[in-house]
């Protein structure tokens, strides 16, 4: 089932649709942890063989690919502003 929901999303990372890319990779890797062992890899696997829409599927795993990088850094960029944060907050509770 989940496997047809990552293909049905795997669609939005065509280059008609780059308003939506963002969400689409979010939603695809939020699947991915809900799914079983190897799901979106079995979906990206099968839409790169297909030799009639292999162009496409190599372009949109190239935004799958480029979007995960910039998710992956921005949910650090912002676990580190809150550990900055917490730190800033219990630091400034020792101050006289």
């Amino acid at each position: 089932m989940l496997s047809s929901a990552d293909d049905q999303l795997f669609r939005y990372l065509h280059t008609d649709f780059g308003f939506y890319h963002s969400r689409a990779v979010e939603l695809l890797w939020e699947c991915n942890q809900l799914a079983d062992v190897h799901t979106l890899e079995t979906v990206t696997a099968r839409r790169l063989a297909d030799k009639r829409g292999r162009v496409e599927a190599y372009a949109a795993f190239g935004v799958l690919w480029r979007l995960t990088g910039e998710l992956v850094l921005l949910s650090r960029t912002q676990a580190d502003r809150q550990m900055t944060r917490c730190y800033l907050a219990n630091y400034s509770i020792f101050q006289f």
